[in-house]
């Protein structure tokens, strides 16, 4: 019964109320930040197929950054390491067992977050960076280890830029919090 129990919560819900001026940098930052990634792309790459700055995990990583950019997560060694570790987590997973996506999948997020822990470097979106290194599809898996590379560190890091300027140029906000 106490196991059932533990499954109601243990806490009311406190209900936050957001500062409008503070709701408006975030989502025009976001806008900023994903619209900017994706158009550098565009530019560089010449499509938004995978392989070049931006995965579908680093849209994750700019909400956490962007609505709570003095999280713990959010600041820039978690967002840079924790994007790193999790795609060579993921890649090793995926050659590692590659005809068994099941257990690459679950080794690949599994050892994303020891590794992150180990480093004391969690950033949560890198459990779907290390997810998508195994199901990401041929396009993803033909990059090998340069996925650690390119998409993963080099879209966290052009992340971490674009949120360093637009997040400080609102005088209420600052980021990051620190850099170790």
């Amino acid at each position: 019964m106490q196991f059932f129990k533990k499954m109601r919560g243990c806490q009311k819900r406190t209900h936050s109320t957001t500062d409008f001026n503070e709701l408006l940098w975030s989502i025009i930052g976001l806008f900023v930040a994903i619209g900017g990634l994706s158009g550098l792309q565009l530019i560089l790459f010449g499509s938004l197929a995978h392989g070049g700055i931006i995965i579908a995990p680093l849209g994750a990583s700019a909400i956490i950054i962007f609505s709570s950019p003095n999280s713990p997560f959010s600041q820039p060694r978690n967002l840079v390491l924790g994007h790193i570790i999790s795609a060579f987590c993921g890649v090793s997973s995926a050659l590692i067992f590659k005809e068994h996506i099941w257990l690459a999948s679950g080794l690949a997020v599994s050892s994303a977050f020891l590794c992150m822990q180990l480093a004391q470097a969690i950033h949560p979106p890198g459990g779907a960076t290390a997810l998508f290194a195994v199901i990401g599809g041929a396009n993803i898996k033909q990059l090998g280890y340069l996925y650690v590379l390119m998409p993963a560190g080099i879209g966290a890091v052009v992340l971490m830029v674009i949120a360093l300027i637009f997040i400080n140029l609102s005088k209420n906000r600052q980021y990051p919090q620190y850099w170790r």
